[in-house]
């Protein structure tokens, strides 16, 4: 009863469009996760699994991936707007003239505001994102620039575009300004491969980043050779996922949607599944990577729950996430279990402002490995000090800003969760 009652919640957030849409029966269950087992089961000795097992993986992740899967990336919305109409944006529609940039539901006004945002939560990677960046290409260089000028080699870089104003001047530009890696959404322009080829003219990586829809999946393995002739990178799958904005637009499409993860499609994972199969096989020579919506939530969830707690914000409950991105208790965990002793020559520097939540405004935490949430995690862990903080593992502790989903109990501890 518990669970249909969450099952009707999932669906009531999609508004008056989930109850036209198709979602994965009891009776589907257990074909569904056997077909999928088998699946994981082939790729097994063909791929790696990074994060838990929730990212499957050929050939070498990017840098701004791994930058997420720490935590530590940034996304900034340059604008909200686009120059395309793809049904399966997941973004809330916006009535302004020309909306700010945003990043943790923040508005800045300007570059120096969000370069203290960096500062303070100790980001190592910024994603531009839109919309469309190249919409309003003077405000994306200043904030790139501003990142690269006061992060420097420190903050891996990259933009999102769909690559409908792809030029040789734009490029050229983004590149100046300190941008490492362009990724491109070319299913949102019919699969050209041309800003490709325009991009390739600079040193820097190229990446092809797409959702995994089903009926295109034959014409994205007809293209996993041809993208490493010309120079890409990494070819990054994601899982196609159902939110209130696009809802309606999933109305006229036979997927079979997942309650857990929410609102994920299940024959995108799929689809996924075998494209990373046939690149295990082809060895096309490029980094081929499966975002599955149980990574983000897991992994992407963690890393923004970390940087609220750095910057002092939000519901101060003590918890606990452990190495697999899950929220697992709701009390302080034992300090007698949590200290050892770290040696005295430790370096040291001063405490970020996130030391204020404590009323400690000037002590001192460890330089290494990470410095972003000691402050709390001593005050609530009633830890003698900062030395007492284990050095491995550190970012087991963590203070649960979003409550625990009910669902979480049910997903397993290790991969990806069954289909629900």
């Amino acid at each position: 009863m518990n669970e249909e009652r969450e099952h009707q919640q999932v669906r009531a957030s999609l508004g008056s469009a989930g109850r036209f849409l198709y979602w994965l029966e009891e009776e589907e269950r257990l074909d569904a996760n056997a077909e999928r087992t088998g699946m994981l089961a082939s790729l097994s000795e063909k791929v790696e699994f990074a994060y838990s097992r929730t990212k499957p993986h050929v050939g070498p992740l990017s840098e701004g991936c791994r930058s997420c899967g720490r935590g530590t990336w940034s996304c900034l919305f340059i604008n909200q707007r686009c120059n395309t109409d793809c049904f399966y944006c997941p973004m809330e529609p916006t009535d302004r003239h020309d909306p700010p940039p945003t990043a943790l539901g923040i508005e800045f006004t300007s570059e120096k505001a969000y370069r203290q945002l960096l500062e303070q939560a100790g980001y190592t990677g910024v994603g531009i994102s839109g919309g469309e960046p190249l919409l309003d290409m003077e405000r994306t260089l200043r904030f790139v620039e501003t990142a690269r000028s006061k992060q420097g080699d420190r903050c891996y870089i990259w933009l999102y575009t769909n690559g409908i104003l792809a030029s040789e001047q734009r490029f050229a530009d983004l590149y100046s300004a300190g941008v490492d890696e362009i990724r491109f959404d070319i299913s949102a322009v019919q699969y050209s491969l041309k800003p490709l080829k325009i991009a390739r003219s600079r040193p820097w990586r190229i990446a092809v980043e797409i959702p995994a829809i089903p009926e295109d999946e034959e014409r994205v393995a007809s293209l996993l050779s041809v993208l490493g002739d010309i120079g890409v990178n990494y070819l990054h799958l994601h899982q196609l996922t159902v939110n209130r904005w696009n809802a309606g637009r999933y109305v006229d499409r036979e997927y079979t949607l997942l309650h857990d993860p929410a609102n994920a499609v299940m024959e995108s994972e799929f689809s996924a599944l075998r494209l990373l199969d046939l690149a295990a096989e082809e060895n096309p020579g490029i980094g081929v990577q499966y975002c599955a919506r149980a990574y983000k939530i897991r992994f992407q969830g963690r890393g923004r729950r970390l940087r609220l707690l750095q910057l002092g914000w939000g519901d101060e409950q003590p918890g606990m996430v452990d190495e697999h991105g899950y929220v697992l208790q709701e009390e302080a965990l034992d300090p007698v279990e949590a200290v050892h002793d770290l040696p005295d020559a430790l370096p040291l520097l001063p405490s970020p402002q996130a030391g204020c939540l404590v009323g400690k405004q000037s002590h001192e935490l460890p330089a290494e490995p990470v410095k972003r949430m000691e402050p709390v995690i001593v005050h609530r862990l009633g830890l003698p000090d900062e030395r007492a903080i284990p050095v491995d593992g550190l970012e087991r502790y963590a203070i649960r800003l979003v409550p625990a989903s009910p669902r979480s109990s049910r997903y397993e501890r290790k991969g990806l969760p069954p289909l629900r």
